[in-house]
């Protein structure tokens, strides 16, 4: 698990299974905000998502691919998801494909991306991405919420009000 909670508006928590390292891993989640970000109007939620995917076009040119994952509002809020493949990472020295989902959701003030990522074996040609695999996905972490910050008492005390 990493934590970067900067003061400069940018957040990231990232967890993977125990026995995985942050260097080292199979799966990972990560959440991150950037606050302030849903004020610009004119940024979308598909030039959120198209930074992400662009990074990965440049990790593996070769063996690179995309494709939308159709998804709703999360609570109430305008979201928007794809999902990136690699065919092989250069971070792990090509001994592995990757293959990441984001959602970025455009909350009042702030934007979040929920990202989901898995290693597998190596691939060279690019073939299409299993859509359902990532819904699938969303559906274990339903459901998304997203609540207004709470001055917490306790750290048992943090997250959304519950729901009647």
């Amino acid at each position: 698990m990493q934590l970067a909670d900067g003061a400069d508006g940018h957040y990231l928590r990232a967890h993977v299974p125990v026995g995985d390292s942050a260097a080292d891993w199979n799966e990972r989640i990560s959440i991150a905000v950037e606050q302030g970000l849903a004020r610009r109007k004119e940024l979308t939620l598909q030039m959120v998502v198209a930074d992400f995917v662009a990074a990965y076009q440049g990790a593996c040119p070769d063996s690179f691919v995309v494709s939308k994952v159709p998804v709703g509002p999360v609570s109430g809020f305008e979201a928007y998801a794809a999902v990136a493949s690699c065919g092989t990472m250069p971070e792990t020295r090509g001994r592995s494909s990757q293959s990441e989902v984001m959602l970025a959701i455009r909350g009042q003030d702030d934007v979040y991306a929920i990202r989901w990522a898995e290693r597998g074996e190596p691939w060279s040609t690019p073939s299409g991405i299993d859509v359902q695999h990532w819904q699938d996905k969303f559906r274990r972490l339903a459901p998304i919420r997203l609540c207004a910050r709470q001055v917490a008492i306790s750290s048992h005390e943090a997250g959304c009000p519950a729901v009647p």
